[in-house]
């Protein structure tokens, strides 16, 4: 005997579904995750690409709806500083500990 049950999440979170069955006793069927809520919930439009569109127009941006575009365009290249202090703080430790290591070893 095959039981089918269908039924829509709307809520997020996990369920851990049960059929009764009646007379014939339960099913328990494999538990279900809805990890985000029903604004974000995936539709059978196409609103979600106009969205994405709607978006990058706004901000000056570019839509890239397919993966394999994302690694083909041109990226900007950028250049950033990074402090030294740090480092130099912890070799000027080193020095120290290593000088007067030295100092109480051979005097």
């Amino acid at each position: 005997t095959i039981v089918t049950a269908k039924t829509t999440l709307t809520t997020p979170g996990h369920y851990l579904p049960i059929v009764n069955l009646g007379n014939d006793g339960m099913i328990k069927a494999p538990a279900v995750s809805v990890p985000y809520s029903s604004e974000f919930m995936p539709t059978e439009d196409n609103n979600g690409k106009k969205i994405l569109k709607t978006i990058a127009n706004l901000t000056n941006g570019k839509s890239l709806i397919e993966a394999s575009s994302i690694f083909t365009t041109e990226t900007q290249k950028t250049t950033t500083l990074t402090s030294l202090q740090l480092y130099l703080i912890i070799i000027a430790m080193l020095i120290l500990l290593i000088e007067i290591g030295k100092k109480r070893v051979f005097n």
